[in-house]
């Protein structure tokens, strides 16, 4: 049993130090992947520009959405957000129905202003536009579905109670505010209402 403990206690003096390595060196991917005790769920999936919003405010870096609120009851999850000089908010509502029993699945949020395995991936979409012939982004969308999503494939890893892939809807939605990476699992769309 002592041994057992005295083992334990050195890895974690050991994860502590690679921890103060990786802060040292900067390494923000290290830092998350030591502190989560495992690999970091980094974004792999195929990104699909999404627009909910009918005249759309944001703007990523010239209009940058900013997260207002996130409530999540138990049954119905909302995200609030507000354009920066602007009293105007949206919100965001998943709602628990009868068809899913869920309002979302899963969700995280990381308080970040970039994250690389992000920008590849919305870099690699440009690309894939410019050589389809398609025309630049007229602005830096906020709004991203994902398929063949690395989070997703992870979540159903976890979830035995996901219908059958013919039978689910899941989808990934990825808001990109000012300052968090928000991504939300559900078999519904949201609810969009308008306040100003």
């Amino acid at each position: 049993m002592q041994s057992s403990l005295i083992n334990e206690y050195r890895e974690l003096l050991e994860r502590k130090k690679c921890i103060l390595n990786a802060i040292h060196k900067n390494d923000k991917v290290e830092i998350c992947r030591l502190n989560m005790g495992g690999d970091m769920i980094l974004e792999s999936g195929d990104f699909i520009i999404w627009e909910p919003l009918k005249n759309n405010p944001f703007d990523r870096f010239h209009e940058p959405m900013n997260l207002v609120s996130l409530n999540y009851d138990g049954e119905d999850f909302v995200l609030t957000f507000s354009a920066f000089n602007s009293e105007e908010e949206f919100k965001f509502t998943y709602r628990q129905n009868d068809p899913s029993f869920y309002a979302i699945r899963h969700f995280r949020i990381l308080k970040e202003w970039t994250r690389g395995d992000i920008e590849i991936l919305i870099s690699k979409l440009r690309e894939e536009r410019e050589a389809e012939g398609l025309p630049k982004f007229e602005y830096d969308p906020t709004f991203y579905k994902i398929e063949n999503s690395s989070f997703e494939s992870w979540y159903k890893t976890i979830d035995f109670s996901l219908p059958s892939p013919e039978d689910s809807h899941l989808e990934h939605h990825l808001y990109i505010s000012s300052d968090y990476f928000i991504d939300v699992l559900s078999e519904n769309q949201p609810t969009i209402t308008k306040s100003t």
